[in-house]
């Protein structure tokens, strides 16, 4: 899925509005995708197109595992 940028929206903010989270592994799939996004920083302006990964319910990120410090 493609989206555009709006003004000063953030990855994490794109990432949490279209694929429900905004993890570390989410985003650095999204850089993976659009090796250009490095280019503009923490905050994005006016209509950068970004290329979404494909998330499913079977995709699996580090953040999907819980920790338990009590047994």
């Amino acid at each position: 899925m493609k989206v555009r940028s709006r003004d000063r929206d953030t990855l994490g903010e794109i990432a949490w509005i279209k694929l429900g989270r905004d993890d570390d592994e989410t985003e650095q799939l999204i850089y993976d995708l659009n090796p250009h996004l490095h280019q503009y920083g923490r905050v994005l302006p006016l209509g950068v197109v970004i290329e979404l990964p494909e998330l499913t319910k079977t995709t699996h990120t580090e953040a999907d595992e819980q920790v338990t410090v009590w047994s």
